[in-house]
């Protein structure tokens, strides 16, 4: 009998850095992905830098409250430090050589 082997993949990471507007279709698009992704496939899907009117539009329209206080990020490397502090034993790579 085998063992049921984890997914490697744990988390998606959106950055929206270049993102500079985003309407309610898009909104409901990454709403819709969060979702899917965490129903079907228990992945979990993070915004990365949501910017100047994104970050106001996402949340004037309540999306960051379906995404909670750990699916926001200022920036891809605070997430990935996040990542790596929570599972220890791995070494992160933006520490020092």
């Amino acid at each position: 009998m085998k063992a049921k082997q984890e997914p490697a993949i744990k988390c998606v990471i959106i950055d929206m850095t270049a993102v500079t507007a985003i309407d309610t279709s898009g909104i409901d698009t990454i709403c819709e992905l969060r979702r899917i992704l965490g129903e079907k496939r228990s992945l979990k899907l993070v915004l990365a830098n949501p910017v100047g009117n994104v970050m106001e539009k996402l949340f004037k329209s309540n999306a960051l409250e379906a995404f909670g206080l750990d699916g926001l990020y200022l920036t891809v490397s605070v997430k990935l430090w996040t990542i790596f502090h929570l599972l220890g034993s791995l070494k992160s790579p933006l520490a020092e050589p």
